[in-house]
């Protein structure tokens, strides 16, 4: 598994760099869920939908919904992740700054290495 800062990095202007940060960016949510119920925090919500960026509009909902929940659950700041748009280089580098900071917070509070 990669490296929560490694989320902030991937080639935008190629499908198949998108693919593989989902898949590896899918690993770190679903590693999430498995340690915050294993040490005892509140379940919450998870959504498949998450996995395949091909329709990015309901990938982005879904994704800040399920971020909403892991905050929510976990006690970390609650971040709105919506504005993705990878159309624009500029905002898609800041939000995936954030969002691997995000992470990285997550991570800390559930102590995975």
């Amino acid at each position: 598994m990669i490296e929560t800062r490694m989320l902030a990095f991937v080639e935008v202007d190629k499908r198949e760099s998108w693919q593989d940060w989902s898949r590896q960016h899918m690993e770190w949510h679903q590693r999430i869920y498995t340690e915050a119920v294993k040490q005892g925090f509140k379940k919450y919500d998870i959504f498949p939908q998450i996995r395949d960026m091909d329709d990015l509009e309901g990938w982005a909902y879904f994704h800040s919904v399920e971020h909403q929940n892991i905050a929510e659950s976990v006690g970390t700041s609650i971040v709105d992740l919506s504005g993705f748009d990878p159309s624009d280089a500029e905002v898609i580098g800041s939000w995936l700054d954030v969002h691997s900071q995000i992470h990285t917070d997550i991570r800390t509070v559930l102590r995975i290495i």
